[in-house]
């Protein structure tokens, strides 16, 4: 259930985005998938990604500290090198659409 809820922040997004416009082409559609990829794994990530490491930590009866706790959302890096490529890839296509007038 949090998944799919962590998905309607991008989803509305882009829904809203497209109903503001007077005319609709492709390219215009290119730049608002792009924001509403940013917006959508921004919401994605408040909602699903596991939050920072305690201070400390109890496993099998015995609390550790960690030296350096890490604070906020974890994203891996995998992860965000793909999102970060599809929103540059839908960039360059609206600009390539709108460069050929669609």
């Amino acid at each position: 259930m949090r998944k799919v809820i962590g998905l309607i922040p991008g989803i509305s997004f882009f829904i809203y985005f497209v109903a503001t416009f007077d005319e609709i082409k492709l390219s215009i559609l290119m730049g608002a998938l792009a924001q509403s990829i940013a917006v959508g794994s921004i919401g994605y990530f408040y909602f699903n990604a596991p939050a920072g490491r305690h201070h400390t930590e109890t496993a099998f009866g015995i609390t550790g500290k960690y030296r350096n706790p890490i604070h906020g959302t974890i994203i891996p890096a995998k992860t965000a090198v793909i999102v970060i490529a599809m929103i540059i890839l839908s960039c360059i296509l609206g600009l390539i659409f709108n460069r050929y007038g669609y």
